[in-house]
């Protein structure tokens, strides 16, 4: 996660193909960004990618 004020945050998580890239707006809910990062790249995982 990289944050910087007033201009939001960054979460990313890599799987063995792909790189997820997320981006949450200053205000918002960070945690709900890791989850819903990590949901997809779970998802991408399971599909052998």
């Amino acid at each position: 996660m990289v944050k910087k004020k007033e201009h939001g945050s960054v979460t990313l998580q890599a799987t063995k193909t792909a790189v997820v890239i997320a981006h949450c707006p200053e205000g918002r809910q960070q945690g709900q960004l890791n989850i819903g990062v990590g949901v997809v790249a779970n998802y991408i995982e399971s599909l052998g990618m």
